[in-house]
């Protein structure tokens, strides 16, 4: 897991692709299929992370994307 970053100049390679918000740290959105770089500049030291995003379908509002089994129930 990493350390949220404020006051950094965050960038995407392309926009297009994926977008990034005005907040600080920068919400990324996804606009299209593609692969981008972002890239946070801080205190004269530079971060790169390549974001791949798949075309998928759209999945209809409330549609949960992931499942976990329910855990047993603890006796005491």
């Amino acid at each position: 897991s990493g350390t949220a970053v404020s006051g950094a100049t965050w960038s995407s390679s392309d926009p297009a692709i994926v977008a990034l918000s005005a907040d600080d740290p920068p919400v990324l959105t996804a606009a299209s299929a593609g692969t981008v770089t972002i890239a946070a500049v801080k205190d004269g030291l530079t971060a790169t992370a390549t974001v791949s995003v798949l075309a998928v379908p759209r999945l209809p509002d409330g549609t949960s994307t992931w499942t976990l089994a329910p855990l047993p129930a603890s006796t005491t």
